[in-house]
């Protein structure tokens, strides 16, 4: 079913669904082809008695499947008590996955920090620029920073303006970071230190620092949705707030988001922004058309003037030296500098003399919009947050949406957000469906309604691990061991706060679980129901089917467990995504392999009772009563 889902979320589905369905095919057909013939040629008569080495490995295999039995026999003679831990667990999970966080793509180290520089609106470019080196000369004194880059005149969050700047900082390689104050996420709390303590060497420097404001971002998850990470999303109006008031609500709220704490009083947001600014310096030059007309000025060429003197006008480009070259026609820049050029500029008549601009028009200052955006053709502010450390994002989203807006405004979510959003709640019904997969193929195997019951419903030990193992990486756990005074055995303390959330590939391994967990439990009960079918009680069948199959469900078990633990302690690029699955995969099978294996035989011996039960009751033959008469026409023939 994952193959068939849809959106971006889709596209990280379709990915691992088709690469599982390609290694599981092909590992059937070497397992059914290969397989035994390497046994023929590997495998040996076995020895009176094992080499000594294996001695202290098998005396503890055989020790823990006698103390399970203890568990087993009594789960199978009173199967009843299997049902209740059943139902225990699935009341466990319930509960576990309201304390559970969501979130769509944990932050990765990418390499790289952004940060924008933003000073107030009608600063000098030749300010924006002296507060962009200053800002530049103290990230370089940053040991993981390898190289800088920065722009002033364009900022990641205004866009273009003379008061917006902005600047790339390239981290050394991932073998040189490996330590956890060394990622990314690490460096971009320190420049944000750096950039609210004005350390300038010169007292302009120390003047334009102290008007700057940078906020610094990791890239997005996904390159492509979003310029930066976080969230993303815009404040919409109907038509009914003007562009000031929208501005002004556009800040109120950055200011919410920012005071906003959780119930023990930790923030949530590291920073909030607002790209939407209404109080912007803007020169406003009233023309007086019918002067011009009667001085002979064509209107057309006036605004020609106005173009090629003080932005720029393409005329040619020509070939020198095998290189193009572009010819634009611009004043000088002493010659633009203040309103008074502006008014001196001169402009062509239709008799061939020319009339200052002064004598056609007058300048005034007001204050306005830079950019008017748009969103869904209303008119909208985008602003951004980025979570605090630690802090899932949903949990971000859902107290934004809980803010009170004015009346006429709405919040809607864009970028990764967006996605985020529209995945929420989604993987319940991914689950329901590969479950019901798994269950219609058991069926069809065994050729009953009933007998896969059992098998599907274990299912819930290894989600209740892997929900476990989720919340063990949450801050939720972390603040409660730290009121019991152990905050030090915190997960997320330690790196494994990227877990601590039911992203994408947290939900990619429950699902991955639904297989594994399903293949310890397919192995008891298909031996169990041959027992019964070989003329065995449904005890006996559930408890052989155990001891038969203990050894080979607890290797492959194990040597899961063990190939995802270099996944759990991953680091480098792409290591929150990788422990993320390896975290939730792990502990599900944890959970599976000490729990799981010893419910299923009472699970079993409770369906199976109740299915010939009910076949009694309806005067059916039993699967047991069918393998006795085959076995008698056998016989007589």
């Amino acid at each position: 079913p994952l193959a068939f889902y849809g959106g971006m979320v889709g596209t990280i589905y379709v990915q691992f669904a088709v690469t599982m369905c390609v290694s599981l095919c092909l590992s059937t057909f070497v397992a059914m082809t290969l397989s035994p013939a390497l046994c023929s040629l590997v495998l040996r008569p076995p020895r009176e008695k094992p080499l000594k080495i294996f001695a202290p490995f098998n005396m503890l295999v055989d020790g823990s499947r006698k103390f399970s039995n203890v568990f087993v026999g009594f789960l199978v003679r009173r199967s009843i008590f299997a049902v209740a831990v059943l139902a225990a667990f699935a009341l466990a999970i319930w509960g576990i996955s309201k304390a559970v966080p969501g979130s769509f793509l944990p932050e990765e180290d990418k390499g790289v920090v952004m940060c924008d520089v933003s000073l107030p609106e009608g600063a000098s470019l030749e300010r924006t620029m002296d507060s962009v080196r200053a800002f530049r000369d103290k990230a370089r004194a940053i040991p993981e920073i390898d190289q800088t880059m920065a722009i002033a005149g364009f900022g990641m969050i205004n866009g273009a303006g003379e008061s917006s700047g902005m600047m790339f900082a390239k981290l050394r390689h991932w073998d040189e970071r490996k330590e956890r104050d060394q990622e990314a996420a690490k460096i971009k709390d320190k420049l944000m230190f750096l950039g609210m303590s004005p350390l300038g060497d010169t007292p302009e420097k120390k003047a334009a620092e102290a008007d700057s404001r940078v906020i610094c971002f990791t890239p997005p998850a996904i390159q492509g949705l979003g310029a930066t990470g976080g969230l993303s999303f815009y404040l919409t109006s109907d038509g009914s707030v003007s562009s000031e008031e929208l501005a002004a609500a556009a800040d109120k709220l950055v200011l919410d988001i920012q005071n906003l704490t959780d119930a023990r009083g930790n923030k949530l947001a590291s920073s909030a922004n607002n790209s939407f600014v209404a109080n912007t310096p803007k020169l406003f030059l009233d023309l007086d058309r019918e002067k011009a007309i009667s001085l002979g000025v064509n209107i057309s060429q006036l605004f020609f003037t106005l173009q090629s003197q003080l932005a720029s006008y393409y005329i040619n480009d020509f070939n020198m030296k095998g290189e193009a070259f572009y010819v634009k026609m611009q004043s000088e820049q002493d010659m633009r500098q203040s309103a008074e050029s502006v008014l001196s500029l001169q402009v062509p008549t239709a008799s061939g003399g020319s009339v200052p601009l002064s004598t056609l028009a007058s300048l005034r200052y007001e204050m306005g919009s830079r950019v008017l955006q748009r969103y869904n053709k209303m008119d909208a502010a985008k602003l951004s947050a980025q979570c605090a450390p630690g802090v899932p994002s949903k949990t971000l989203m859902d107290a934004i949406e809980k803010i009170a807006i004015p009346k006429g405004c709405s919040i809607e979510w864009t970028d990764l957000s967006y996605q985020e959003k529209e995945n929420q709640g989604q993987i319940v019904g991914l689950m329901a469906l590969a479950m019901l997969f798994a269950y219609l193929f058991l069926v069809a195997q065994y050729e009953s309604w009933s007998i896969p019951v059992p098998v599907m419903l274990t299912v819930s030990t290894a989600v209740l691990g892997a929900m476990l193992g989720v919340w063990l990486c949450s801050t939720d756990c972390a603040a409660l061991l730290g009121k019991i005074g152990l905050a030090g055995l915190a997960l997320s303390n330690h790196g494994f706060g990227a877990a601590g959330s039911l992203s994408i590939y947290a939900q990619l391994g429950l699902v991955m679980l639904i297989g594994l967990s399903a293949k310890n439990a397919i192995l008891m009960v298909e031996f169990s129901k041959q027992e019964r079918e070989a003329g065995k009680s449904i005890t006996e069948a559930g408890i052989n089917g155990f001891n038969m199959r203990y050894r080979a469900v607890l290797m492959t078990a194990w040597s899961f467990i063990f190939g995802v633990i270099p996944l759990v302690f991953a680091t480098g690029a792409g290591a929150n995504s990788r422990t993320a699955i390896g975290v939730t995969t792990g502990c599900g099978m944890l959970m599976a392999t000490f729990v799981g294996i010893m419910l299923t035989p009472g699970l079993y011996s409770f369906f199976q009772r109740l299915r010939e039960g009910v076949k009694h009751l309806f005067h059916m033959k039993t699967s047991v009563e069918l393998a006795a008469e085959r076995r008698a026409e056998e016989d007589r023939g």
